[in-house]
């Protein structure tokens, strides 16, 4: 188990007293760590990752099969997979952070958002799973009391109400979880124990695509794949908590007098709504959200064309492990010509080579043999652009953000993301729906997101140009400073 105490590392088997050379400790806090102590961290917190990452994987693809299924229309779909999760990603990812800062308790101050909510996510992953004959039972109390609903919609109520669930209690999770790497883990060591991470996440992924993804697409398989995940991720999580403490905080700060509620929210707007440069940035990463939105159908583009469940899992894992590969070279190359750079490096190469490719397929009708391949070779080329875009996109964000304020700039950038995705969601399902009708029903309709993500994918880079334009004016790589907020008390600039 490993504890917080100020003065004995967690794996040491006596106190380390100062006049005395003994190992060396990483500190955070009142935390400290031999290495031995942090290696054991890192494997608790890579074992959580693994959780993590297969228990955000497993629902999404399984509540798509299951709504197609269902024969659910597109705008619906997008609805509950995308405008609801986003909804509760404006609401409730704030008040579960505003809340974990303040929280003080035996389990520190993350331990308890992760722990209790974990229940509820097992519960609904395997409501989702079993919804058919829970949907099935639900119907025949139904015909009981005399009520006339379709199996269909009965189940489909039950898909809904169960895949809502899982995007509630996730929203504890999904920000909280992350919040305890800058808890628990020195400084000293975060950058590399931040890339190890991210090489284990991309890991279990790939482990995912290659073993998991064609079962949990099948609905055969679907309920025990999502029954195997929720206790997967409650006994792994549930050790997680048990043996990674937090240590000591100090009291929470407390409100100023008046109206705190009302002047906080002025200030906030204030703060991070009023500049261009901030701006430029938010219409940026919102406008490539919109982009992104069509993808949740990306899945029938892939079974249209002609793969299987198995082809979809291999290009998947495959992408990953070479992913694994590039992580630590595209993470020099950002730091070495500057992130803001390397981002609009991968975003060029991108929206000019890679992403009017889809517009081939409305043109040309390859075999699935042919589209496989293709598929496989564009993604082997696409890798290392994606893995630059990626590594470096964090990196920016703390070179452009001002750094007192930096939690708070994430959470504007992410509301107006989340606003404009809820939007998008239906938007992006009632434009397939508007193609099948062109297609007279057909899934060729699932072609035509090519032309959405073309539109969306160009005028994303447009904003992001801007605001480099606008970065460099300010100084750029030489002397660039976030723009100057609102001083903070006793004259501390938020910057």
């Amino acid at each position: 188990m490993i504890k917080s105490d100020t003065q004995t590392a967690p794996t040491a088997t006596g106190p380390s007293r100062p006049e005395e050379p003994g190992p060396k400790l990483f500190r955070v806090g009142t935390l400290a760590y031999t290495r031995a102590g942090l290696f054991m961290l890192f494997a608790w917190m890579a074992w959580a990752d693994v959780c993590f990452t297969i228990m955000e994987a497993l629902p999404g693809g399984a509540i798509s099969i299951k709504l197609k299924a269902l024969d659910t229309p597109n705008w619906l779909m997008a609805v509950m997979m995308s405008t609801i999760p986003m909804f509760l990603n404006a609401t409730i990812c704030p008040w579960v952070s505003f809340a974990s800062d303040r929280h003080r308790g035996p389990l520190g101050r993350r331990m308890p958002f992760i722990l209790y909510t974990a229940p509820f996510m097992t519960i609904s992953m395997i409501g989702i799973g079993f919804s058919h004959p829970i949907g099935q039972f639900l119907g025949g109390l139904l015909k009981t009391a005399h009520a006339t609903l379709a199996p269909t919609t009965v189940e489909l109520i039950v898909v809904g109400f169960f895949s809502t669930m899982f995007a509630f209690f996730n929203m504890f999770v999904a920000s909280v979880f992350w919040y305890l790497f800058r808890d628990v883990v020195p400084e000293e060591v975060m950058s590399r124990f931040l890339s190890l991470m991210r090489i284990v996440g991309t890991g279990a992924g790939a482990f995912y695509n290659f073993f998991i993804l064609q079962y949990a697409l099948d609905l055969t398989y679907i309920p025990w794949v999502l029954l195997g995940g929720g206790v997967l991720y409650l006994v792994g999580f549930g050790l997680v908590c048990l043996n990674v403490r937090e240590g000591q905080y100090p009291p929470p700060v407390k409100f100023e007098d008046g109206p705190g509620m009302i002047s906080g929210v002025k200030t906030y707007a204030r703060e991070c709504y009023t500049h261009k440069f901030y701006w430029l940035y938010y219409l940026y990463g919102g406008i490539s959200c919109i982009g992104g939105a069509i993808g949740m159908f990306g899945l029938f583009f892939q079974l249209q064309m002609g793969l299987t469940k198995a082809n979809i899992g291999t290009l998947g894992g495959i992408g990953g492990v070479w992913s694994l590969v590039l992580l630590y070279f595209a993470g020099s190359l950002a730091d070495r010509f500057h992130p803001i750079r390397t981002q609009l490096t991968a975003l060029l190469l991108t929206a000019i080579f890679f992403t009017p490719q889809g517009l081939l397929w409305l043109f040309y009708n390859p075999t699935p043999s042919t589209f496989f391949y293709i598929s496989l070779i564009s993604g082997i080329l696409y890798v290392p652009i994606g893995v630059l875009q990626a590594v470096s996109g964090t990196p920016m964000e703390m070179r452009i953000f001002p750094k007192q304020l930096y939690g708070q700039f994430c959470s504007a950038n992410a509301l107006i993301r989340s606003v404009l995705v809820m939007v998008a969601g239906p938007l992006a399902g009632g434009f397939i729906d508007i193609m099948k009708k062109m297609c007279h029903g057909s899934d060729y309709a699932y072609r035509y997101m090519a032309i959405w993500q073309v539109t969306f994918g160009w005028l994303a880079v447009a904003f992001f140009l801007l605001m480099y334009r606008e970065w460099k004016r300010l100084g750029g790589s030489e002397s660039f400073v976030p723009p100057e907020v609102e001083p903070r008390p006793g004259g501390e600039l938020a910057n």
